[in-house]
């Protein structure tokens, strides 16, 4: 006689999500809240330089795109999408530093996607969950607020990053066009991102993929490199440095104290500043201290200090140098001392 079998048994058994993995992905959301908050709550106006640099070289008197200046460098750097985005920002949401700051916010979450799907399906759920967590305190970590707090930092080169990683993440599926269309984007975005086609290139190479693939994309790196290195200009293109140079910062905190008495001859500037230096800081008298502003109102004076900085003169869009620059380099220098 045989046996009939219950129809319960043959419902596949809906298992819970354990609480581990729930745990997990719930330590996993606390940075990236928290980063998104901060960048929510972050100053609307753009208190960096770099910022209005780029918008003076990229736009004409009347505010107009000019999609040549997009394609110069700066910081000797490839700065296209971050150009793209700073006049996006301008142009369509009155240059509000929060657009930035969450799309900053996003683009790092994007990253961190991007790298669980690499994980290996071996792993099981409960690793990859840990994994995850450990991978967005590590993205989101507090020490990197700054990207969040200022969007001129953060688009600056997390999409070159973000870019690249898409491109790693892509070609680990072995997908050759969505890959390069990505590592073509980092190339554009930074330096940071200069070097997404080799990484392709690489992972092709480890996963044996057709071996035309692999020299496409290195070749394609090579050309992007080679492009960079005769293309990219000699000289300084900001006035921001990561030398030492300190006669250079000594220089240039001079002629901001020494602006006020020369607006464009630098050198009277300096000297001007040097001798001014002494006397800029006589003491408060302790009967009459001043009120510290609140928080709101350093930030408004900065962002106020920041539109105040002139345009490039047309003659000088080309070079990127600045018209009358030991007096902006005074208005420049002053907008990270309000906001402080």
């Amino acid at each position: 006689m045989t046996a009939l079998v219950s129809p319960a048994a043959t419902v596949p058994v809906v298992r819970r999500p354990r609480a581990g993995i729930v745990v997990l992905a719930a330590f996993a959301a606390v940075p990236a809240m928290l980063a998104l908050w901060t960048a929510v709550r972050a100053p609307r106006g753009h208190v960096l330089l770099d910022y209005w640099h780029v918008l003076a070289k990229i736009t004409d008197d009347q505010g107009h795109l000019l999609l040549g200046q997009v394609f110069t460098y700066h910081l000797d750097q490839p700065f296209v999408i971050p150009s793209l985005l700073f006049y996006a920002d301008a142009a369509w949401f009155g240059g509000d530093n929060r657009v930035l700051t969450v799309l900053t916010v996003v683009l790092v979450a994007g990253i961190g996607v991007c790298l669980y799907s690499m994980l290996p399906r071996s792993l099981s759920p409960q690793r990859k969950a840990a994994l995850a967590a450990g991978m967005s305190w590590l993205l989101f970590s507090s020490h990197l607020a700054e990207i969040w707090l200022q969007g001129t930092n953060g688009i600056s080169w997390i999409p070159a990053v973000f870019f690249s990683v898409l491109a790693a993440a892509q070609a680990h599926r072995g997908r050759l066009w969505t890959a390069a269309a990505a590592a073509l984007l980092a190339s554009l975005s930074f330096g940071a991102g200069l070097p997404a086609f080799f990484v392709v290139a690489a992972i092709f190479l480890l996963r044996h993929e057709n071996r035309a693939k692999t020299v496409a994309m290195a070749a394609a790196g090579t050309i992007v490199l080679a492009g960079w290195l005769l293309t990219k200009p000699s000289g300084a293109q900001s006035l921001a440095t990561t030398a030492l140079d300190p006669d250079g910062r000594l220089s240039a905190a001079a002629a901001a104290l020494g602006s006020v008495w020369s607006g464009d001859q630098a050198v009277i500037a300096v000297l001007a500043g040097a001798l001014t230096t002494p006397t800029a800081t006589p003491g408060k008298p302790p009967h009459t201290p001043e009120p510290d502003p609140s928080p709101s109102t350093r930030y408004s004076a900065a962002a106020s200090t920041a539109s105040t900085t002139p345009s490039l003169h047309p003659s000088d869009r080309e070079t990127g140098t600045f018209v009358g620059f030991p007096a902006q380099l005074g208005n420049a220098s002053g907008i990270p001392a309000i906001a402080v």
